[in-house]
């Protein structure tokens, strides 16, 4: 039997099988590919809270429909090494997680499985759903992350796009690589592809703060539907008022009829410098 197996749509994170406690905690293996950048070596925001959402759906008996991922990142979540993720059981479809590297909890949140949310009423991030599109423009800050990296030959190439300053439009169209199983894109996928745009949204107030980047602080993913694959879709985000380096944005995952399938809310923390490593 096969000690691993893939963690969401086969993109590189995978879960071990056996369970490394038993009780109220439970904990299993986990292991990030060496091309899931955020940061150079290290795991993409978004996907850092996807692994948490892939666990809990992993270890919960009923595994209903995504609610929610509530996350907080504590310390940079190095690629192509053995992880662990520990979920402490609260009751059904709640769950308490931790991403750990050795001794280190590198991301910790709460994950709710109790079907879909209603409606969204993110009206502001909707309009953005008939505005032109912008040119894509490629970024050199993350340049091999997955999602908006240019120089990931693995990654999503989602270069970002302004609508105007402070909004953030970028069109996708996923194919079955990234598919649950049922037609839609796997709520993983959703996670990782709902944190950049928080971040090219605050472009702006980085450039006011002479600061070249910034690092994912906290991340809070809602779901109000299954996002369809090989359907024309659209990333689009809005930045709220900074607090000194503390920068936060909204995003939404919707399509050109303006129905919602998820939105996130992040804080990134302005930095000078970014952590970076090698992966062998």
């Amino acid at each position: 039997m096969d000690p691993w197996e893939p963690l969401g749509p086969g993109i590189g994170l995978r879960i071990g099988t056996e369970e490394l406690a038993s009780g109220p905690v439970a904990g299993r293996s986990v292991h990030a590919a060496g091309h899931l950048h955020g940061p150079p070596g290290y795991l993409q925001g978004g996907l850092c809270a996807g692994v948490l959402l892939g666990a809990a759906r992993r270890l919960d008996p009923i595994a209903a429909p995504p609610t929610s991922v509530d996350v907080a990142l504590h310390a940079p979540t190095p690629l192509g090494e053995r992880l662990g993720v520990v979920a402490h059981r609260y009751g059904a479809g709640e769950h308490q997680l931790e991403l750990v590297h050795g001794d280190t909890t590198t991301v910790s949140g709460t994950v709710h499985l109790t079907g879909h949310e209603l409606a969204s009423r993110a009206f502001d991030l909707m309009s953005l759903a008939t505005v032109g599109l912008p040119a894509p423009q490629r970024q050199e800050v993350f340049p091999l992350c997955w999602v908006c990296g240019p120089d990931n030959p693995d990654g999503l190439r989602l270069l970002p796009g302004w609508h105007a300053p402070g909004q953030f439009v970028v069109p996708w169209i996923p194919d079955t690589a990234f598919d649950d199983g049922r037609g839609a894109i796997d709520p993983v996928v959703v996670c990782a592809v709902l944190d950049c745009p928080t971040l090219w949204a605050n472009r702006h107030h980085l450039m006011s703060l002479e600061r070249p980047a910034a690092l994912l602080a906290a991340l809070h993913v809602r779901f109000f539907g299954d996002a369809p694959v090989h359907e024309p879709l659209r990333l689009v985000a809005i930045a709220d008022e900074p607090d000194g380096r503390k920068l936060r944005a909204r995003s939404a995952l919707l399509d050109e009829d303006a129905r919602v399938y998820a939105t996130a809310a992040a804080l990134w923390i302005a930095v000078t410098d970014l952590p970076a490593r090698t992966v062998s």
